[in-house]
């Protein structure tokens, strides 16, 4: 443990279920030396519409599963008429602000240095939603904690 000097999750994550996430970047921090950084981005969206699905705290907490068209269909999802079957379905977990990210980041240990809405809709087809980009370093008190367990 504490072996890492930085962790990049640029689009990685948010294929995780949110309480995920938090595990994950709970987990990440004791594996960062003090001082180490957290490069992170994740998806915004809100309770309006992200490709067709409302995203409600009641229904589905921010997370849905889609079919991603920019992936190559196989003829299996081709034929198949439950979408649930399709190749190209997956998770995005989305957060409704920058600052609902930056308190969960905050929340599992590390201290956020910048945070960022990121909207690069328009610029390439491929970018399909604004993201929020974080950069951060592990707490004075996670570093702490990460010392005295290492030192047991």
């Amino acid at each position: 443990s504490q072996s890492l000097d930085g962790i990049w999750a640029h689009g990685s994550l948010w294929h995780l279920p949110k309480a995920d996430i938090v595990s994950t970047l709970r987990g990440l921090v004791s594996t960062i030396r003090p001082g180490g950084v957290l490069y992170l981005s994740l998806k915004l969206g809100n309770d309006g519409n992200i490709n067709n699905e409302v995203l409600t705290e009641e229904s589905n907490n921010g997370e849905v599963f889609d079919i991603d068209e920019r992936y190559t269909a196989t003829p299996q999802d081709l034929d198949d008429t439950e979408d649930e079957c399709d190749s190209r379905r997956k998770l995005y977990s989305y957060y409704a602000s920058a600052e609902e990210a930056r308190e969960m980041v905050t929340a599992t240990g590390w201290e956020v240095m910048e945070c960022e809405e990121d909207d690069r809709r328009g610029v390439s087809d491929y970018v399909t939603h604004s993201t929020v980009v974080l950069f951060a370093t592990t707490t004075a008190a996670a570093a702490a904690t990460q010392s005295s367990s290492t030192e047991e």
